[in-house]
């Protein structure tokens, strides 16, 4: 999974790779400002995940990465569970 060097590709690999790619950029993006505009609120937006660091740089829009934040909350809840006995 890497972005091509143009949105149109030289070759079959190259536009499956600018679609995947460019179409998960664009899918974020679109949601963000569908969600945003539907509920007239600005959020802070938090990308999570492994595929979330190859996009990030490509995101136009403010946001904050961290791809662990689900295992950190899972070890939360582990944790304030154990702690409550």
């Amino acid at each position: 999974l890497v972005f091509p060097d143009n949105v149109v590709g030289i070759d079959t690999a190259t536009n499956i790779q600018s679609g995947v790619m460019f179409g998960a950029v664009g899918q974020v993006e679109g949601m963000i400002h569908r969600i945003q505009k539907e509920t007239e609120t600005n959020y802070s937006i938090f990308l999570t995940g492994g595929f979330s660091k190859l996009i990030s740089p490509k995101l136009k829009i403010h946001h904050t990465i961290d791809i662990d934040l689900t295992l950190k909350g899972i070890i939360y809840i582990y944790e304030y569970n154990n702690y409550k006995k």
